[in-house]
């Protein structure tokens, strides 16, 4: 059998273009961010996480090499998002690429895997790291269903199941479109 090459080239495509996942990642950082924001004024075991944060603390997720960027502050005991721009950032959480934010914000690795598997880093405290990351289980297990938070967690938080909807559908019609 022969193969004919034509005379047309190729269509070449930029490298580093991902423009619908890099959207996606803005978005699932938008919903991160207000879902924190959210939980932090109802949550009471968010509240004590956050009391042994620093005040005027500033945490930052930024995606190497130049993706999308979610900047939270602790202001009155309470994360809001903010602006990077304020000041250098008390942890830094820098995402490794693209494609592997987009694995981790659409549910497809967990938080703790991204660390293991060095697709996130760390620069900033630890323990506070820790603290962090006992709050974004707590914010899973808000957002999704229970079969999914047990793929992503290593242990599933104790939150009663009238708690649990009652504080889903509290983020899902005021926290998430109007931060409260």
């Amino acid at each position: 059998m022969v193969f004919i090459m034509s005379d047309h080239p190729y269509q070449t495509f930029p490298a580093g273009q991902r423009r619908g996942k890099k959207a996606i990642i803005r978005i699932a950082f938008f919903i991160l961010g207000r879902s924190i924001q959210s939980a932090s004024h109802f949550d009471k075991i968010i509240q004590t996480e956050l009391n042994e944060w620093p005040d005027s603390f500033l945490l930052v997720y930024k995606v190497f090499p130049n993706g999308p960027e979610l900047a939270l502050c602790k202001k009155n005991n309470l994360l809001k998002r903010c602006k990077h721009t304020e000041r250098d950032p008390d942890m830094l959480i820098y995402i490794k690429n693209v494609e592997y934010a987009f694995k981790l914000m659409t549910s497809q690795k967990g938080s703790v895997q991204a660390f293991i598997e060095h697709g996130a880093f760390l620069k900033g405290d630890v323990t506070i790291a820790l603290s962090l990351i006992r709050i974004l289980n707590r914010i899973q297990v808000y957002l999704y269903p229970r079969f999914l938070v047990k793929r992503l967690v290593k242990r599933v938080p104790k939150i009663n199941m009238s708690s649990r909807y009652i504080g889903r559908l509290r983020l899902i019609f005021l926290g998430i479109p109007f931060g409260l």
